[in-house]
């Protein structure tokens, strides 16, 4: 007859048997709804996954969505160019094209119907592809001195130098100080 120790001492070194349970996978969800590359014109269901980033710290924040030009004559007159295509990344954020973007709707409104929408899925680095169109904005758009400062400080603050920005900007140094 085992005495209690033996007991414990057997039933320690025992290994439970382990049975293989059959798991059924599901097909893996797309962590994005684009694909890089990839262009056309937006479907119904796509525009659903485009967003216009404000959320200011997203390196993608751009100034100008607080009070964006009103782009509803242009779009309604001309549409949407083939020309200069939303671009946009794999997860949906607009990269180029917000302001539009944001007249959209009411364009589509005032016209009755939905416009095509020329797209493009590129891929860059968010720092580099923000410091490219805030320099872009600065240089061809008539912004306000504020949303002007920001878009010079946002640089400065990921690193870059504020002489590199004002000579990418064309803005020089004595003008942003006033």
């Amino acid at each position: 007859m085992e005495t209690p120790q033996e007991a414990v001492q057997e039933v320690q070194t025992q290994e439970p048997e382990v049975k293989a349970k059959r798991v059924r996978k599901s097909k893996p969800k797309a962590s994005t709804p684009f694909k890089v590359g990839e262009s056309g014109f937006l479907t119904k269901s796509q525009r659903t996954q485009v967003t216009v980033v404000t959320d200011e710290a997203d390196p993608l924040f751009n100034p100008k969505v607080r009070d964006p030009e009103d782009m509803t004559g242009t779009l309604t007159q001309f549409g949407w160019l083939a020309t200069n295509p939303l671009s946009i990344l794999p997860d949906g954020r607009v990269m180029s094209g917000r302001t539009k973007w944001l007249s959209l709707e009411r364009a589509e409104k005032k016209l009755g119907h939905n416009l095509e929408i020329p797209y493009v899925v590129v891929e860059m680095d968010e720092d580099a592809g923000a410091d490219a169109t805030d320099a872009l904005d600065i240089r061809v758009q008539k912004l306000n001195p504020m949303v002007i400062a920001e878009k010079i400080f946002r640089p400065c603050s990921r690193g870059k130098r504020e002489k590199e920005i004002c000579d990418v900007t064309g803005i020089s140094q004595e003008k942003q100080h006033g």
